[in-house]
């Protein structure tokens, strides 16, 4: 079988619900969005853009970066899509709730909470890497300097999620346990990124040896844009062998065409829910196709100019 390439999204995907990753990689179904996703879209490019290269806020001030959002959100209204998926409305009036509520005011305390902080040296943080045979590609949303008072480069992932995680939670995901995986592979491995984030020469053994790259100097941050709470969380080389064992059931899985559905609350908020649903009802079976116009594997998406500026290719 042809070789996956793994991004954090994607293993999430698998570990929730097989019956979901078919639908969204092994024979791609059009998706949906709802609100939530549309606004975390939403301010994920807003954060892209907050800081000028001085490292001041672009904006002048909280209501001004709170009615950009506005803005960018009716517009968001008028295309009733986001990334090219259709936004499906809970109810009627669920835009305009946004608009005028939860947009303003998560707007307003995003600028309250980085305004004054150090602006990341990597925004949308493109990687593209193979470890110990297994490939993995994606992005991570921003890269923080190394701290000298806390001995630590930050790893940021932004999140508009209403509830936060749990810390016991957090410390298993996978996602993080990627982005940390792959930010101390790069510190070890490439000088431009090193330099950039700025570690001490006297620490370049920042990361972990013999293959494993899980450094006490790597703080991965949950960060919960709608109160302005950063979540940190930590990983070990225990973690690791962890990781490998769970993408290797996910191959298990796909090979043994074992694409079982997980029910549960999730499915309510699922982009695949209606296919899904539909299949379910009709009792059809989910398998790997064998026309070869299917991609079971998909190559990204062509890189839109001017988003992302670094992808970095290494392989161990």
């Amino acid at each position: 079988m042809s070789e996956i390439i793994w991004s954090p999204s994607r293993l999430k995907v698998a570990e929730s619900c097989m019956a979901k990753y078919y639908y969204m990689y092994i024979k791609p179904e059009t998706s949906t969005s709802t609100a939530e996703m549309a606004m975390g879209d939403l301010f994920h490019r807003l954060m892209q853009e907050f800081y000028k290269e001085s490292g001041e806020p672009k904006y002048k001030s909280a209501e001004a970066f709170a009615n950009t959002a506005v803005a960018r959100w009716q517009f968001m209204i008028r295309q009733e899509a986001t990334k090219g998926r259709k936004i499906v409305w809970g109810y009627k009036a669920e835009p305009y709730v946004f608009k005028n509520k939860i947009i303003p005011e998560t707007g307003n305390i995003i600028y309250n909470t980085y305004q004054n902080r150090i602006p990341p040296v990597e925004n949308e943080f493109g990687f593209n890497v193979e470890i110990d045979g297994i490939h993995y590609r994606g992005f991570i949303d921003a890269i923080f300097p190394f701290s000298e008072q806390t001995g630590k480069v930050a790893v940021a992932d932004f999140k508009t999620h209403r509830v936060e995680p749990r810390k016991e939670k957090l410390r298993t995901d996978h996602q993080f346990t990627v982005y940390h995986l792959i930010v101390g592979f790069l510190l070890k491995n490439n000088l431009e990124l090193r330099r950039k984030v700025g570690i001490p020469d006297d620490l370049a053994e920042i990361v972990g040896i013999d293959g494993v790259y899980m450094s006490p100097h790597i703080e991965m941050q949950w960060h919960q844009l709608r109160n302005g709470n950063i979540i940190p969380t930590e990983r070990t080389d225990k973690d690791y062998p962890w990781l490998v064992r769970s993408i290797e059931d996910r191959v298990e899985q796909i090979e043994k065409q074992n694409f079982s559905r997980h029910p549960g609350y999730d499915c309510n908020f699922c982009p695949v829910k209606r296919k899904c649903d539909g299949d379910l009802k009709s009792r059809i079976k989910l398998e790997i196709p064998e026309s070869p116009q299917i991609e079971i594997f998909p190559t990204p998406e062509k890189k839109k100019k001017g988003l992302r500026k670094h992808q970095y290719k290494l392989k161990l």
